[in-house]
């Protein structure tokens, strides 16, 4: 008979669903064996406690005896007491023993004959215990020389061993059915075993015969595919196999599709690196000779300004020799006008002509000292910030008492870098915060770290410089780093170059440089410091 075709849904469900409705059957037949085999071992120990019970009896009889013939013959209290304590425990040992062969109905009637027997001897015993209190233990022990009370032991016994013979028959015979339900749980579950393993065997071929060897012919063919060789004839069949085979077909065909497409961008994408590498040189070109060329335009410049200044100082001793000429005899009216162009004009022109010539001059230095930062070789190091800016505010002391600011110096890390550019960039920012206090309140600046930036940097470390000074407009932030912008340009002499050099030196040392600054309230510069070498070092110190 042929297999139905079925999907692997199906022939899943299958392989799981034989050996649990198997092993449900061979279960629930397990159970019902060993409800049995628990009914059979529980009246099997019923029967030993049963036995045991009568053993008790008879122990307690015999002791009581004994305790009692003690006190006959010696009438010492402690035997009467314990035979009193004796007695009172065999007839809830009797009840005990009743309720225990209640199940048997022969039992009770062979119960209520043995009870009889031992009230017999207890009126027996206590009519010796009366005549010992009375002092007549001499005939009382006499009773006992008759041997009545063995007499009366006796009878005792032969009503009891019905009721044990019972027991020992049933403890027999439930024993024998106990090891027959065990031999035969025994052999169902060596036969489940073996049924299970013969189905589990069962179930696992035809699952390799439907399912395994066709994932092996596709896995084979992925094979193939991965070592570029020819793919083998397609999977037959309708379940999920089968359309895994045509998908990977289809995915294999695409796959060399992509192959190709990819082999055009990755050789297209080369050819964009080379021109980008090309381009990338150009600019390290063109950044050298703009480099070169401030330097070059700040020397030419620096010639005619000496012949200004030196032209400016002759006007000056051709304005003093005029003076002096002027003062022979001249008509009044030409010596006031000699006079006036000599100590006016000629000299707010010498003054005009040295102040542009002071101003332009500073301009250059400030585009030299730019143009140094991108040629200057850094010695970077571990850099201790709390004794770099410990010397900076002891060289700006004078002038910080002087504007009455209150410096707040907290502690600060070590960070990696160039030891005397990092004070030049730590001294530009705090002489800022001193130079652009509030002259209508007390100057507050604070030096410290900030202890969580939130950075994606690794390897940084962030400080700050705060104050409570003139701030600086929102418009006028994107050009606080900006070369030649002064923002309060009356409150202290510079050139607008001094944020420029930091934000440039900054950058060489591979970190970063922030403000946030509110006007009328305050400002706050945050400069990252690497605390580790910096492939910027490591590739090419001189490197802009």
């Amino acid at each position: 008979m042929q297999i139905p075709r079925l999907n692997l849904n199906q022939r899943g469900f299958l392989l799981i669903a034989i050996p649990i409705v198997y092993l449900a059957l061979l279960l629930g037949f397990l159970i019902s064996e060993q409800t049995q085999h628990d009914k059979a071992q529980f009246w099997a120990v019923h029967s030993k406690e049963v036995l045991l019970q009568i053993e008790r009896i008879y122990g307690a009889l015999a002791a009581s005896q004994s305790n009692l013939r003690g006190y006959v013959a010696t009438g010492a209290p402690q035997f009467l007491t314990e035979y009193r304590s004796l007695s009172t425990t065999v007839p809830d040992m009797h009840n005990e023993l009743a309720r225990m062969v209640a199940d048997n109905p022969l039992q009770p009637p062979r119960l209520k004959l043995a009870l009889e027997q031992i009230e017999a001897r207890r009126i027996w015993s206590d009519e010796l215990i009366e005549m010992v209190g009375r002092g007549e233990r001499e005939a009382a022990l006499e009773q006992v020389r008759r041997l009545q009370g063995v007499s009366l032991s006796n009878a005792i016994t032969e009503a009891f061993d019905p009721i044990r013979q019972a027991e020992e028959s049933l403890d027999r015979y439930r024993l024998q059915y106990l090891n027959q339900t065990t031999t035969f749980q025994s052999r169902i579950l060596i036969g489940g075993l073996i049924l299970t393993l013969l189905i589990g065997f069962g179930v696992v071929r035809w699952f390799a015969q439907s399912i395994t060897k066709r994932i092996a012919i596709l896995s084979e063919n992925v094979g193939r595919f991965s070592r570029a060789e020819s793919i083998g004839e397609p999977i037959k069949g309708t379940d999920e196999i089968f359309d895994l085979d045509q998908q990977f077909r289809r995915m294999a065909d695409n796959l060399v599709a992509a192959q190709l497409v990819e082999r055009e961008q990755q050789e297209r994408l080369e050819r964009q690196n080379a021109d980008l590498l090309r381009i990338n040189q150009h600019l390290d070109q063109k950044n050298q000779e703009n480099e070169m060329f401030v330097y070059s335009v700040s020397h030419d410049l620096r010639s005619p300004l000496v012949n200004l200044q030196g032209f400016s100082r002759e006007l000056g001793a051709i304005r003093d020799e005029m003076k002096g000429l002027l003062a022979g005899d001249f008509t009044p009216s030409v010596k006031a006008r000699a006079q006036l162009l000599a100590e006016r004009d000629i000299t707010e022109a010498i003054h005009f002509i040295q102040a542009a010539v002071s101003r332009l001059s500073s301009i250059i230095d400030a585009l030299l000292r730019l143009s140094r930062v991108g040629r200057v070789e850094y010695r970077p190091c571990n850099v201790n910030l709390n004794s770099v800016v410990g010397r900076i505010l002891e060289a700006m002391r004078l002038t910080i008492t002087e504007r009455k600011v209150t410096v707040s110096a907290l502690s600060l890390p070590d960070i990696w870098g160039d030891p005397t550019a990092v004070e030049q960039v730590m001294a530009n920012i705090i002489a800022n915060a001193v130079n652009y206090s509030d002259k209508n309140r007390p100057g507050r600046i604070e030096i410290g770290e900030v202890a969580s930036t939130g950075l994606p940097d690794d390897g940084m470390k962030v400080c700050y410089v705060k104050d409570n000074g003139l701030g600086i407009a929102k418009q006028h932030l994107p050009k606080v780093f900006t070369i030649f912008q002064r923002l309060h340009g009356t409150v202290a002499p510079g050139e607008g170059v001094g944020l420029a050099l930091v934000e440039r030196i900054v950058k060489r040392h591979g970190g970063k440089i922030w403000v946030e600054s509110e006007e009328g309230v305050g400002t706050t510069f945050f400069i990252a410091f690497p605390i580790q070498s910096h492939s910027l070092f490591e590739l090419d110190p001189k490197s802009a």
